[in-house]
């Protein structure tokens, strides 16, 4: 196993992750099922079935956003594509410098409709329209009568959460922007949306989380962790 990024306090959704990898490496055969049951009954009580609903719909929700900010693997790569191209981040980049039209070159990512398998991810619509619902799961579950270990859980959970729906919002509507002539009505109201997502994230700091595989830069500004600060600064000046 090769577990990277470890963070170091304020895990809230990630304490999972940690908590399964720090077991196999006890015991590589560990029953995972057994684990996940126990997992979530320990950490939420009584609300461990909610919990486990919310978790279930996180996974789906995050299941293609690698793709925003990670190179794909080299079997999903177009012909004469550049190693280190094809991640949403990259591809917004080179879109804001006139250098490409295309911000969707592999087949498991695009904006929206569906591909047949085995090119059948979710497109960033699907990610929103399933992050609706993952938000609905955690609003219903910040209402539930617990323990106050319980709640201080899920309200780690939730910052973790937040910050992740902002994220995946402002890529989401970024690259909407696309869609559009610069500076039409339709640009403009994306680019607001996206806006509003990105004085969140400028407000919030990555706290926390490894960066690059170790402590350098780890408070980092969550807008520019999203490798797309500089596209939007200057989509932004031309709001004006």
């Amino acid at each position: 196993m090769h577990y990277m990024h470890i963070p170091m306090a304020n895990w809230g959704p990630r304490a999972i992750t940690n908590c399964q990898y720090a077991r196999m490496l006890w015991n590589p055969e560990m029953n995972v099922p057994a684990f996940l049951d126990e997992y979530f009954r320990l950490r939420y009580e009584d609300a461990h079935v909610h919990m486990r609903e919310f978790y279930r719909s996180l996974e789906q929700t995050m299941l293609n956003v690698p793709a925003y900010n990670h190179t794909p693997a080299g079997y999903n790569r177009p012909k004469g594509a550049a190693p280190n191209s094809g991640h949403l981040a990259h591809q917004l980049i080179l879109f804001a410098d006139g250098k490409t039209t295309n911000i969707f070159p592999f087949r498991h990512l695009r904006l929206a409709g569906e591909h047949p398998p085995p090119d059948d991810g979710p497109s960033m619509e699907d990610t929103i329209h399933e992050l609706e619902r993952c938000e609905r799961l955690m609003d219903q579950a910040l209402l539930l009568t617990v323990s106050e270990r319980v709640r201080a859980c899920i309200l780690e959970d939730e910052g973790l959460f937040r910050y992740a729906a902002a994220t995946l919002r402002f890529f989401y509507y970024m690259a909407c922007s696309t869609q559009h002539p610069l500076k039409s009505p339709e640009w403009v109201r994306e680019m607001r949306r996206a806006t509003y997502q990105a004085e969140y994230l400028d407000s919030h700091p990555v706290g926390f989380a490894a960066v690059g595989g170790g402590t350098l830069g780890m408070m980092r500004n969550a807008l520019e962790a999203s490798g797309i600060r500089g596209v939007y600064l200057k989509w932004k000046a031309l709001m004006v």
